[in-house]
C-alpha cells in the first residue's frame, strides 16, 4: 500500500551501492546484513522476494 516500506538486503556493500544507483520510484531502505542473521523482528515483514541468492544458500 501507500504506507508500505520496501527494504533491500545484501551482504555486499558494493551490491547495495549498485542498488542505490538503480532504485526507481519511492526510496527503498537498503540494509547490509547476513541472510542467516537478519535484523528484523519476527512477524515484522509481510512479503519476501529473493533474487540471485539461492545458489549461495547451503544446507
Amino acid at each position: 500500500g501507500v504506507d508500505g516500506l520496501v527494504v533491500g538486503v545484501d551482504f555486499s556493500r558494493g551490491m547495495l551501492e549498485e542498488a542505490r544507483r538503480k532504485v526507481a520510484g519511492p526510496p527503498a531502505a537498503l540494509v547490509q546484513a547476513d541472510a542467516e542473521h537478519l535484523p528484523f523482528r519476527d512477524g515484522s515483514v509481510d512479503a519476501v522476494t529473493c533474487s540471485h541468492a539461492f545458489y549461495e544458500l547451503k544446507g
